[in-house]
């Protein structure tokens, strides 16, 4: 029989969610999904000054926590998912409006665009395709499985 330290018994008070209560209480707030939204419902100004696009780390610097406690959020609670969702919408929709209306850098429109929403160049092929016999055609088709994430 090994002598050593005794194993330590802990006892964690379980929460009426069934959770554990330990570790660091949480920031969220309900009223977050109708800010998130707020935040992102913002109009364009035009003229000689054009506002700043808004973005998901200002409004976690708003609320003062990080953006990735925002993706910590959007993971366990879903009505905030469902605002972040709809705020990610409405970034995309000014992004657009703002791009048409030629207020951004045509550069920044396209790198902002591919990597912020994962916009791609769409490449269209025509083919023409001929048979000598009668006989069916077999088509190849490979398909292609993007990688990009959802922020």
């Amino acid at each position: 029989m090994a002598v050593g330290k005794p194993k330590r018994q802990y006892a964690y008070k379980k929460k009426s969610n069934g959770s554990n209560d330990t570790g660091r209480p949480t920031s969220y707030k309900p009223e977050y999904c109708q800010a998130i939204i707020d935040f992102f419902s913002i109009p364009i100004k035009t003229g000689d000054v054009v506002n700043d696009i808004p973005l998901f780390q200002d409004f976690a610097h708003e609320i003062g926590v990080s953006r990735e406690t925002l993706h910590e959020w959007k993971r366990r609670h879903p009505n905030f998912s469902d605002a972040y969702k709809k705020a990610r919408e409405l970034q995309e929709s000014w992004w657009i409006r703002g791009s048409m209306k030629g207020l951004f850098n045509p550069a920044f429109t396209i790198f902002f665009g591919k990597n912020v929403f994962r916009w791609t160049d769409r490449v269209q092929t025509d083919v023409e395709v001929s048979q000598s016999e009668n006989k069916p055609l077999k088509w190849q088709v490979e398909v292609v499985k993007s990688d990009a994430k959802d922020d």
